[in-house]
């Protein structure tokens, strides 16, 4: 079994034409979603849930109080713009990120259903580019700081404190469809290693972090780990979430956090087994990962309120759903999903392009989070029977 922000643009003409799924589906939803969800759609060409919905995002400063730590917290939120219950997913970026990184995983999220609340938790962790010694290439006090024990401890203290400010503010209408007894963390690099930290990994000699209520599961891309500290067996044996983590062989930070690639598994297989995934991309690069665009954007960039255009879209019965399934990735006429052989080795070995990428990770990360979050059926069978022949060539997906 089984970056970058170009949506998937659905186009509203008796069917959606989709980058790189195509097809529809509609009739009465049997998954067993503890929320108010929408139904998934399964297709020949890959996943997406049924309902693809308009979204509002809005960036919001709060201020915590002192029982939450008193610091500022500034986020981007996208929602859906009708009213529901949606899981909650807090992206964390990547070192040197801002809030508005991760926009790719972001919305596509968020059109599925989703709440998506992104934060830098701390303000050095954004800034990481901006110190002496990273201006003159020289990375290894910036890691060493960045990784270390008491930044992560800081770290989670500010997530916890984040969650408790949110829930505060739960009437408010960037929150008022967020479910806060499903949550799920998801994160890029330094945020990937946040999240598996607050789903339980003990981090070097660091206390052992409190349990998040409502967590539900994690979504770890390009996931952090090293061979100091505890064995990998006891530091990630009290993670009992579903965990997606998504990496390949060509997922090496140009800064040295991770001495070796293969480190990136550890995570996936040393966690107890039940919900594990594992996507490896054969010619990801670890900045594809992010979810961001090529050029890195400035901290201000896309801070405004928005509302996509996407339709609903229509849906055709549920049977046709179950019927869809497999197919390869390799090149289809019609439509705008022709992206030819998807492993890149028709191009002379070249890397996925970031078109090619995007597209991947959503429907693998958005069944991911149906399937295991929802509890949907249709999506847990599309993992489980299509999604290893649906990736072809271009990588796999390993399930413990």
């Amino acid at each position: 079994m089984t970056q970058r922000p170009s949506l998937f643009r659905a186009h509203h003409a008796g069917l959606f034409t989709l980058a790189l799924l195509a097809g529809c589906a509609s009739g009465p939803h049997h998954g067993k979603a503890p929320t108010d969800t929408p139904q998934q759609v399964t297709q020949g060409k890959g996943y997406l849930s049924e309902e693809q919905h308009s979204l509002r995002t809005t960036p919001v400063s709060w201020l915590g109080t002192v029982q939450t730590g008193g610091r500022n917290f500034d986020l981007i939120i996208s929602s859906p713009v009708r009213p529901g219950r949606y899981p909650l997913i807090v992206y964390l970026p990547g070192l040197g990120e801002p809030r508005t990184a991760g926009d790719g995983w972001r919305n596509a999220w968020a059109q599925a259903g989703y709440v998506v609340a992104s934060i830098q938790l701390l303000a050095e962790d954004g800034q990481a580019w901006q110190s002496p010694a990273a201006r003159h290439g020289d990375f290894r006090p910036l890691v060493r700081e960045r990784f270390a024990a008491s930044a992560m401890e800081a770290r989670q203290q500010a997530l916890h404190n984040l969650l408790e400010v949110m829930k505060q503010h739960a009437g408010d209408p960037t929150l008022a469809n967020a479910d806060f007894d499903h949550i799920v963390l998801a994160g890029y690099d330094l945020g990937a290693y946040t999240a598996l930290v607050g789903a339980g990994e003990k981090f070097r000699n660091g206390p052992d972090t409190p349990p998040i209520p409502g967590l539900a599961g994690v979504i770890a891309l390009s996931p952090y780990a090293d061979f100091s500290g505890p064995g990998f067996e006891s530091r990630y044996g009290a993670i009992r979430v579903p965990v997606l983590s998504v990496t390949g062989p060509g997922d090496t930070d140009l800064y040295g956090a991770v001495s070796s690639v293969s480190a990136r598994t550890a995570p996936f297989q040393h966690m107890p087994p039940g919900g594990k995934y594992l996507l490896s991309l054969d010619d990801v690069s670890h900045e594809q990962l992010s979810g961001s665009p090529l050029r890195q954007e400035s901290p201000g960039d896309g801070e405004r309120n928005t509302q996509d255009k996407n339709s609903e879209g229509n849906r055709s019965d549920r049977g046709n759903r179950r019927n869809r399934g497999g197919g390869g990735m390799g090149r289809e006429s019609g439509g705008s999903g022709d992206y030819g052989d998807m492993s890149g080795r028709n191009g002379g070995g070249r890397n996925l392009g970031n078109g090619q990428v995007q597209p991947i990770i959503t429907a693998i990360t958005t069944a991911f989070l149906d399937a295991l979050i929802r509890q949907d059926d249709i999506a847990q069978e599309w993992l489980r029977r299509d999604a290893r022949r649906w990736l072809r060539e271009a990588g796999s997906l390993t399930v413990r």
